[in-house]
């Protein structure tokens, strides 16, 4: 057979369901949320697993029928070729799976095992014969992912479901915010109440209305947990967060009496007869769909070394890749929480409703990862990742939990600014007084190292269940706390209860303001997606406090700014470096987007606190201790983490104050720590920024944030001898707003390497600055004082020859640039 007639096609056709469509599935089965932020239907979801399973199939069917009909001969080795690729694809997922290499070595196993498969496939007919027993998965592996429970009910979902007829005995202003992510740990004191100086909103509304101390979510994952606590019964694994699968919920419930203003970004519970959806065309969002699915298949199969530079595809779980760089994909996923957050805000008290009383709904993605805000809402770094995240596991990293546990603290505190908005609003609508409001979030986080981050443990229970919940009833009262053991199952009926109204079905929550009722005897959180019902004893505020207790050892009075240092070296900070005698260096320190560190403004949406870099130990040193200096005092201490990330070793982070920072630049340094023996300190300067203005790499992330600048034509961003640099695709271009800063001196362009010898033309504007042969490292600056530049918008163009590496790389690649820079002056 030799891979000839109609075979080779089955053949392809069933390796392509399990090398590619079967690691999506095996996802998005567990992730229907995915489709319902999409807002998909079933004619479209039908339509992405026959694109996936038959459309892509028969596109290489086709190749293989028109290569047979041109040249026969190569027929069996095209679909060997397919075959091994995709026998490759397989290998490197289940290399992935194992973990702990650095990326080089799985993708070259992967694609010797692909090479192997396909000559195997070509050359035995045993081979042939196996593939086709395969073949039976172009049926099956498409038949499973739509009969999965949770994608089944989305092929039936309709959209019936109406407001239910009820009466009610007192129709106050109704408000329901929801965070999402949000342990209650994080917001108590040692005395287990909420922190007056760091959360003083959380703690005021602590102090004006029932605070239910001992409160715990029921669920892990948001899909699970909101409808719990919109319909007040434990959650059901067949069900999706859809009004089809729980049309009585809190928005039926009212929709018949109030007017509803609802942000639900990730769910649908709300009926589209009460909240009308503003939907794009279905190829839009099939479109949208198969973008993000890019994402998705790129974090499944890539080693973690590749997969951590992909955008994080749980966030919000769409729009990974909706813009147009992989930069802004990756820095600036939608929807901007803060915006949901001011849209949600700026509803309250406006629009005519007839009489009829407003019930707002908020479910928002804070203090949810990726953590990047301050207090004030601006943002202090440009990192989304989640360092040390693994298959959902933080790595074993004591230092790299601190830095994350400090980065989620300091999101926190921006979500109290958030509800001091709220209330503030409310009071100025006229409405906070009577309304009947709750605050509660819909699950907690755990961030121990070695731990799963959001699947619950017996030991990391308190971390994933315990969350805040506070209700206000109308009208003026004195604010109390309460023990009882509640759930989130029981926030709805309190509601009603509040409300007069009978609940047309059964609950399996309570009221949890009956003076009659005494709680709860045992705490319950369905796990790993509500197969797993866990119970524990009814209190968690040992289990609590004992987390607290570890959070005021890290961070002192729990305040994120109060900088942990890296090996208990706390008597560093404040001090000035150059108090300390000098050592010798051992270590070569980079300073990820020095550019950003050094142009600060108080005012802007970026105040650039989180410095993060590497370091690169000399011989058979130690890693050090790395000290982080602002205008020459001590402001961090750090060290680099024990595992790789974005592509190299020796990682580091630091967070330092940001009333620190100085408007306009700063000088800042990073120093290797050196402990005599005599126990005293010396330091080894490693890193010296001088705070002057420097040009922006024009290639890198930060020049989208700086310059708004827009780059096409390179792979993504990696590293090289302690470099980034990217890969041009043969044809980059860079365009530069011209009032973006001052009229350019010079074009300087740094070339790292280039595969082989290539002919590389440079110009600006049309201007043809450099047109040769360039051959590896390469580098040269460019007077400009020939070019008519032509404003607003500069355009560089490099474009070069290619070439595919003879490795498991299969990118065209034109030349690996490290730097493009436009210059004012002549340095």
């Amino acid at each position: 057979m030799s891979g000839r007639g109609p075979h080779a096609a089955l053949h392809v056709a069933s390796l392509w369901c399990i090398a590619v469509a079967q690691p999506l599935f095996e996802v998005l089965r567990g992730s229907p949320e995915f489709f319902v932020a999409h807002d998909t239907g079933p004619a479209e979801l039908l339509g992405l697993v026959l694109l996936l399973c038959l459309a892509a199939p028969a596109a290489c069917a086709i190749a293989l029928w028109s290569i047979g009909r041109l040249a026969p001969e190569w027929r069996p080795r095209t679909a060997g070729a397919l075959g091994g690729v995709l026998a490759a694809a397989v290998a490197l997922q289940v290399l992935g799976a194992l973990g702990g290499w650095h990326a080089a070595l799985p993708l070259a196993a992967a694609a010797a095992g692909g090479a192997a498969a396909g000559l195997a496939y070509f050359r035995l007919a045993p081979v042939r014969l196996f593939a086709t027993f395969l073949s039976p998965a172009i049926a099956v592996v498409p038949a499973a992912f739509l009969l999965s429970p949770g994608i089944a009910g989305l092929l039936a979902t309709s959209d019936t479901e109406q407001p239910l007829d009820v009466t009610f005995g007192a129709t106050p202003p109704v408000v329901v915010v929801i965070f999402d992510q949000l342990p209650l740990i994080s917001l108590l004191d040692a005395d287990g109440r909420i922190d007056p100086a760091l959360y003083p909103h959380f703690a005021e509304l602590a102090d004006g209305s029932t605070w239910f101390r001992n409160a715990s979510a029921v669920a892990e994952y948001t899909g699970f947990a909101l409808p719990a606590i919109l319909t007040g019964n434990y959650p059901e694994r067949r069900d999706l967060p859809v009004a089809a699968d729980h049309p009585r919920n809190l928005f039926t419930l009212l929709g018949g009496r109030y007017r509803l203003h609802v942000q639900e970004p990730l769910t649908e519970l709300c009926p589209q007869a009460l909240c009308p959806p503003e939907r794009a065309p279905p190829a839009v969002r099939l479109a949208a769909i198969l973008s993000d699915l890019v994402v998705v298949y790129l974090a499944v199969v890539l080693p973690d070394d590749l997969s951590a530079r992909l955008p994080p595809v749980t966030q919000g779980w769409h729009d990974f890749a909706a813009r147009d760089t992989f930069a802004e994909r990756f820095f600036a996923p939608r929807p901007d929480p803060r915006d949901v957050v001011a849209t949600f805000i700026d509803s309250i008290g406006s629009g005519a409703g007839g009489g009829d009383p407003p019930f707002y709904f908020l479910h928002v993605l804070l203090p949810h990862h990726p953590w990047l805000y301050l207090r004030s809402g601006q943002r202090f770094t440009l990192q989304r990742a989640d360092v040390g995240l693994r298959n959902e596991r933080w790595l074993d990293d004591e230092w790299a939990a601190t830095i994350r546990y400090q980065r989620h603290l300091l999101q926190l505190q921006y979500v109290d600014t958030v509800v001091g908005a709220l209330v503030a609003r409310l009071r100025a609508a006229g409405l906070y007084d009577g309304a009947l409001l709750a605050v509660t979030a819909d699950h907690g986080a755990s961030l121990r190292p070695g731990f799963p981050f959001l699947q619950a443990t017996e030991a990391s229970f308190a971390d994933i269940a315990a969350v805040p919940l506070f209700i206000k009833r109308p009208g003026p009262r004195d604010g109390q706390t309460l023990d009882t053991t509640v759930e989130t199952i029981d926030i709805l009926p309190t509601l009603a209860a509040e409300l007069g109204v009978r609940l047309p079905w059964t609950t399996d929550g309570a009221n949890a303001l009956d003076p009659a009722w005494s709680g709860r005897p045992a705490k319950t959180l369905l796990a790993g997606g509500a197969t797993n019902r866990l119970t524990v004893p009814a209190d968690l505020r040992g289990a609590v406090m004992e987390r607290v207790a570890h959070k005021l050892a890290l961070f002192e009075d729990g305040d994120p700014l109060q900088a942990p240092a890296a090996g208990g070296s706390t008597d560093l900070i404040g001090k000035r470096a150059a108090d300390y005698p000098a050592a010798p260096l051992q270590v070569d320190v980079t300073v990820d987007a020095p550019e950003l560190l050094g142009a600060v403004d108080p005012e802007g949406d970026l105040v650039p606190a989180h410095v993060t870099g590497a370091a690169v130990v000399r011989e058979d040193a130690a890693p050090p201790l790395l000290a982080v200096t602002l205008n020459g005092v001590i402001a961090a201490v750090t060290r680099p983490y024990s595992f790789g990330a974005y592509g190299r070793d020796g990682c580091w982070g630091a967070l330092v104050d940001p009333a620190l920072r100085r408007p306009g630049a700063d000088t800042r340094g990073v120093f290797a720590v050196h402990e005599r023996g005599d126990g005293t300190v010396a330091l080894a300067e490693a890193y010296a920024g001088d705070g002057a203005p420097r040009a922006v790499n024009l290639i890198l992330d930060t020049a989208a944030e700086l310059l708004g600048a827009t780059a096409s034509g390179f792979h993504g961003q990696e590293y090289a001898e302690g470099s980034a640099f990217r890969w041009t695709t043969g044809e980059a271009r860079i365009s530069v707003p011209g009032a973006a800063q001052p009229p350019p001196a010079e074009l300087a362009v740094d070339v790292l390497m280039t595969g082989r010898p290539k002919r590389l033309r440079v110009e600006i504007d049309g201007c043809v600055l450099f047109d040769d042969t360039v051959t590896n490292r390469w580098s040269e600056v460019f007077s400009l004082d020939g070019c008519r530049l032509t404003p607003p918008t500069l355009e560089i163009r490099l474009v070069s020859d290619t070439h595919v590496p003879e490795t498991s790389d299969n990118r065209t690649l034109g030349v690996g640039v490290a730097a493009v820079e436009l210059r004012t002056a002549a340095r």
